[in-house]
């Protein structure tokens, strides 16, 4: 069994906070409550840093350090890891992921750091911070295509995750003004999808109006498409709300951490859901071409 990492005091001037860039500043708010909690109890959990030169780089320990600060305290109890710089970026997002962990543009802005700044692909991020490949390029095409305002949308809650997904596929001065009028009507993702696709294929005189009026113009549209014929209308609406459940399910299974105590029934579900998933991807594929062959033959 691998022993605790060693602690000690660190002084509190001599902390480097290069790392800082990686994490939003914690509220006022976050700040009075573990101020209040070091006065209290003393310092309950050590700080991490790592050796950078002559100094000592936060890691992990941001909002302890504002707290120790407002107290005017000296010192600090901290952990030292002798890490690189990669190891280092990815340990932010380790040392977060319990509740309330990173915003997902935080966790963004680890993966950008990652692969644009340290050189990694994909995949080697993946594997350094222990998560599915999809989960690391939706967060780089997140902090890549989404604008300023959108992310700081994002941050505050005005704007949800599934809804920026939709919004990176528009130019980064549009997302502004489509972002407000989702969050102005109480917009859903599958809407927001709607909007966007409306969005983008609207001329320049026709986006406002679509804009303050996001329902009744997506209303009008789906009225004047074609009807299903027979049977195919319900199993497309099938199709439609079981695509939801697994769009919900990834970002589910993104969060889930596989060390439950019934492991055995976990593993069994998953088995059972991961063979009905690869017959259910199969099937598709097959309507798919089908329906591309049909395109063909009648182009």
């Amino acid at each position: 069994m691998t022993s605790p990492t060693p602690t000690q005091l660190v002084p509190i001037a001599e902390l480097d906070e290069r790392y800082g860039e990686l994490r939003y500043p914690p509220s006022d708010a976050d700040l009075s409550a573990m101020k209040s909690s070091i006065d209290r109890f003393g310092q309950l959990s050590p700080i991490t840093v790592c050796p950078r030169g002559s100094v000592l780089s936060l890691i992990d320990g941001f909002k302890r350090l504002g707290a120790a600060r407002l107290l005017s305290l000296t010192t600090l109890e901290a952990r030292v890891m002798s890490v690189n710089e990669a190891a280092a970026v990815a340990a932010i997002y380790s040392l977060n992921r319990s509740s309330p962990g990173l915003t997902i543009i935080e966790e963004a802005m680890i993966v950008k750091k990652l692969c644009r700044e340290h050189g990694l692909a994909q995949l080697e991020v993946s594997r350094l911070l222990d998560k599915h490949p999809s989960w690391t390029s939706r967060r780089l095409m997140l902090i890549e295509r989404l604008s300023e305002e959108v992310q700081a949308d994002l941050r505050v809650g005005l704007v949800s995750s599934a809804v920026a997904r939709e919004l990176v596929r528009l130019p980064r001065g549009n997302q502004g003004a489509v972002a407000a009028s989702v969050h102005r009507h109480g917009l859903s993702s599958r809407e927001t999808e709607r909007l966007v696709s409306a969005f983008e294929q609207a001329d320049p005189d026709t986006r406002e109006a679509l804009l303050d009026n996001p329902r009744g113009h997506l209303d009008v549209r789906r009225a004047r498409a074609p009807k299903p014929i027979g049977g195919e209308e319900d199993f497309l609406d099938r199709v439609l709300r079981t695509t939801e459940a697994m769009t919900r399910l990834v970002r589910e299974t993104d969060a889930v951490e596989p060390t439950l105590v019934n492991r055995a029934a976990m593993r069994s579900t998953l088995v059972c859901a991961h063979g009905a998933a690869s017959s259910l991807v199969a099937k598709l594929g097959y309507l798919i071409e089908v329906l591309e062959v049909f395109d063909d033959a009648n182009a």
